[in-house]
């Protein structure tokens, strides 16, 4: 498979400088482009039913468009969320978060408690995980959509998630149809097959099998900003 280049990420190369290296908050690496962003409601508490992750969903959307940032995977479970991003720098993609988290907590609070006071919706601060192999992000989202999919299995409702898109062939903008041919040899189709008929164990032993010829540096040529 032709290893993709790194600037097939974007419609443009990314131009804002990052602070490369370790933040000062929660030990979070800001070196990479893709990101698994985990939000968790106050104490798990119940959060989101469809309506709000739709609204959720929409603004989120909206954000990631402006800023230039790739939602690759998405799911929107009751009491937390998980989306990995392919984003041009940290920055823009945690003024996203923060932008979208914020927005939520409003909504939650005027129409959901009737309260304008200082509820707490969100435990702490969403988790930023820096994905910064090709083998770990193929497996990630079958990670994801097992997730959501115990649930549906169980008979209980999923608000939001993303692998409805690969059942379509619709990817509407900041997803990317083409991104998972480019980056994984497969199409969104085939990607969805090959979730549906491998367990987490079974998905991350094919997927070191499937990339077992990249090295070290090809991975951080392709997923780590200071090889930009």
């Amino acid at each position: 498979m032709t290893k993709l280049e790194k600037s097939e990420l974007f419609q443009k190369g990314p131009e804002k400088e990052s602070k490369v290296g370790m933040s000062s908050k929660r030990n979070i690496d800001k070196n990479g482009l893709f990101y698994h962003v985990i939000t968790t409601s106050w104490r798990k508490k119940r959060l989101f039913d469809k309506e709000l992750a739709k609204y959720r969903q929409d603004l989120l959307c909206e954000l990631c468009a402006k800023k230039g940032i790739t939602i690759l995977y998405s799911a929107t479970m009751p009491t937390h969320t998980h989306e990995v991003f392919i984003t041009p720098c940290w920055e823009d993609l945690s003024s996203v978060i923060k932008a979208l988290n914020s927005n939520i907590a409003k909504y939650v609070r005027r129409y959901m408690t009737k309260s304008e006071g200082k509820i707490r919706v969100f435990s702490d601060d969403p988790a930023y995980v820096l994905v910064d192999s090709i083998d770990y992000l193929l497996y990630l989202g079958n990670y994801i959509f097992w997730n959501q999919q115990r649930l549906k299995d169980d008979g209980k409702t999923v608000p939001d998630s993303c692998f409805w898109m690969f059942e379509k062939g619709y990817f509407p903008e900041p997803y990317n149809a083409e991104i998972y041919q480019k980056l994984f040899g497969l199409s969104p189709a085939d990607l969805l097959a090959l979730y549906k008929t491998h367990t987490p164990t079974e998905m991350w032993q094919y997927a070191k099998q499937r990339f077992s010829d990249w090295t070290a540096e090809d991975n951080r040529r392709l997923l780590l900003r200071d090889c930009i």
